[in-house]
């Protein structure tokens, strides 16, 4: 979501290939991310560095994943731990979620108790992906007070 004079959407390949936005380094994630990808520009926005990224698919559950998969991997990491299931977007999202990281102030992790979704998987990417940038992450417990 980004401020301008009226609201528009603009798909991803639009997106991607604008350089004015700065999202032309997602190409390298591939096709599927892009085609995944929307821009909403809003008018009423009275900051105009404000831009927003919406989870791109952090808080896909089994039953709303809209064709995504999950995938056994069975590899050791340098933690020693195996076995471990990822949903398969068809691009590397542990990648995704750290060159966003890298190119934004603040990651907002929401957590609803009521729709707890992929919750161990969003925390084991979020853990790998924000290496030296943990500052920038902030929880929100949702309902906290129910």
């Amino acid at each position: 979501i980004a401020p301008g004079p009226k609201d528009v959407d603009q798909d991803g390949p639009a997106l991607v290939g604008d350089p004015g936005f700065g999202f032309e380094g997602l190409r390298q994630f591939g096709p599927t991310l892009v085609h995944h990808t929307q821009l909403k520009v809003r008018e009423g926005i009275n900051n105009p560095n404000f831009m927003m990224v919406d989870s791109l698919g952090m808080i896909d559950s089994p039953v709303s994943s809209g064709g995504m998969s999950y995938q056994h991997n069975n590899n050791k990491s340098s933690e020693g731990s195996t076995a471990s299931a990822a949903m398969d977007r068809g691009y590397d999202f542990q990648g995704v979620v750290r060159w966003m990281a890298e190119r934004t102030d603040v990651v907002l992790l929401f957590f609803d108790p009521d729709k707890p979704g992929t919750t161990g998987e969003t925390l084991s990417i979020l853990l790998h992906s924000l290496g030296g940038m943990d500052h920038k992450l902030l929880i929100v417990l949702n309902k906290a007070d129910q």
